[in-house]
């Protein structure tokens, strides 16, 4: 059974106008086409070469909540803000939707479940000050999907219902995204049938709300074939749409809409193979997309203008998919599922979550694999200024976790903040004698150092006795050196520091005694010299003036 579901939401990305209730499963298409190893780098240069396996026994984790009933639990949206950690999804063998609130320390503050006599699932969650909102669909088996409509629901941060909407038309409805700003809500999703004063059939949409939950405006895509809208992000002026376009091959895109609902620029990209974006985060003037490219997941990053910055896919022989994406001031978070061993990792047996870390340059500084020994996926990502939290669902059980039977939901959070680390001796700018220097100093971190690390050269790395008070041995070269030493956490942030030294040795030291000396006796010899010609030619010094009359 589970591995049924497994495959259709795997397949359900292969959207065309015969194979309509592929669409109920699944949060839309999947692939995006691109070459291989368009620009993958295997390890960052940052990053120790020693891979860490101990996220499968949670050291890389701040905290890690599996939860769920002895029926079907899956946790498919994420969010965070001041007030804490807000996680949805569906409970149930006829689901509801389910909403915890979180606070930062990983405590459960709430818990409400929330539905219909029908089939109720949550797809994605946003949260602001006033409140949070969960996006999703209502199915009804008995009609076989005919009659499936969208809902908005909004509950303040006390878990208190303040208004929910359900709409769609006469066929198939469906919300996958939700994202808002101080203006309103924004919703998108697919539909089979048309809007009121829209005119496209089995096309993608985007519809706005006020905070009242008065609907603004509605906008379904402008083209041929069916198209779908997986992903929202508010930033660079407007709203940023992605999601797929067109029946096999579909073609992933990316697209801006003003806060009017006016198209202002859409990319496609793909090849032959069926492509499709399913997450999508704004941070400054940078839009991330991630989706599935053939059997490999993708990571791309857009300008505010629509212009491909980079591109990034990896994953490992067998399929891999990236479902969430998150940006924080550290770096860019792609999370997803592996039905392989990605580089430098271990599989934990079966489909397995991974998350990934690149920097703002596109290179790759971690990745995390882990699992049980069953299926396990990572729905969604978000982050803030410390952490990545993932949600999703895993028929096994995790270590330190408790099954609550059936299939559970998970919501982890992963450390992101570099250590701290300070050099204390040598100090920066100083001179030695010896080639031969003790390198000491002090590193800290808000979970743990696991290595502290130093090197003359940045390629041969020397790992020092100690972490959080360290010391190692290095070996200078004649002239200027550079000292980096770095630190890396259990989850392989890294923070570094540098100190540049001069090394003069022995032999130095003693060439610019003797230039000095040199340079010294020169000087007395060619002032005796000066002396000797005044004396000869009758110049003498000024005698000193007499004492003034009394």
């Amino acid at each position: 059974m589970r591995t049924r579901r497994l495959t259709a939401l795997v397949v359900a990305s292969l959207i065309t106008s015969g194979t309509v209730v592929a669409l109920v499963a699944s949060p839309g298409p999947l692939r995006v086409a691109f070459q291989r190893n368009e620009a993958r780098v295997a390890h960052s240069p940052y990053v120790p070469a020693t891979t860490l396996t101990g996220l499968r026994t949670v050291t890389a984790f701040r905290w890690f909540h599996q939860f769920g009933t002895p029926t079907a639990d899956e946790a498919h949206g994420v969010a965070v803000d001041w007030s804490g950690i807000y996680v949805a999804g569906s409970t149930g063998g006829s689901p509801d939707v389910f909403l915890r609130r979180y606070d930062h320390n990983s405590n459960l503050i709430w818990i409400r479940q929330f539905g219909t006599a029908e089939d109720d699932l949550a797809r994605a969650i946003a949260v602001d000050g006033s409140g949070v909102y969960i996006a999703g669909y209502t199915r009804i088996p008995d009609q076989g999907g005919f009659g499936d409509d969208a809902f908005l629901w909004k509950y303040d941060v006390d878990g208190n219902l303040v208004w929910n909407r359900t709409f769609g038309t006469p066929q198939f409805d469906y919300a996958f995204a939700v994202a808002l700003d101080a203006s309103g809500i924004y919703v998108g999703g697919q539909t089979f049938g048309t809007f009121p004063d829209q005119t496209n059939m089995g096309s993608g949409y985007v519809r706005k709300y006020d905070h009242d939950g008065n609907a603004v405006w509605t906008r379904q895509f402008d083209t041929s074939g069916p198209d779908g809208a997986n992903a929202l992000a508010v930033g660079a002026g407007g709203l940023i749409v992605a999601g797929w376009k067109g029946s096999v091959p579909s073609r992933a895109f990316l697209g801006k809409y003003n806060f009017n609902g006016t198209p202002e620029w859409t990319r496609q990209f793909g090849s032959s193979e069926t492509n499709g974006a399913t997450a999508v985060a704004f941070n400054g003037s940078s839009v991330y997309v991630a989706g599935r490219a053939g059997l490999d997941a993708f990571l791309r990053k857009y300008d505010s203008d629509g212009n491909v910055v980079w591109s990034r896919e990896f994953g490992a022989p067998e399929e891999d998919t990236a479902w969430g994406v998150a940006v924080n001031g550290f770096g860019a978070y792609v999370a997803g599922h592996t039905q392989g061993t990605l580089p430098g990792e271990l599989s934990a047996g079966g489909y397995d979550a991974f998350v990934r870390k690149y920097d703002v340059a596109g290179t790759e500084l971690w990745t995390h694999q882990f699992g049980t020994s069953g299926n396990d996926l990572a729905w969604a990502a978000t982050a803030d200024g410390s952490s990545v939290y993932l949600a999703g669902y895993t028929d096994g059980t995790f270590p330190g976790q408790t099954g609550a039977g059936g299939q559970d939901a998970f919501l982890a959070a992963i450390d992101t903040v570099p250590p701290t680390i300070a050099m204390t001796s040598p100090q920066n700018g100083t001179t030695l004698r010896s080639a031969t220097v003790s390198v000491t100093g002090t590193a800290s971190d808000d979970v743990a150092v696991e290595r502290v690390e130093v090197s003359v050269d940045g390629t041969t790395w020397l790992l020092t006795t100690g972490t959080t008070a360290w010391f190692a041995n290095l070996t200078l070269r004649e002239g200027l050196n550079t000292i980096t030493a770095r630190a890396s956490d259990t989850t392989r942030n890294v923070g570094t520091t540098t100190v540049m030294v001069i090394m003069q040795g022995e032999r130095v030291f003693l060439l610019l005694l003797v230039a000095g000396v040199g340079s010294l006796a020169v000087s007395v010899v060619a002032v005796l010299y000066i002396l000797r010609r005044r004396k000869r030619k009758g110049v003498h010094p000024p005698k000193e003036p007499p004492p003034p009359v009394q």
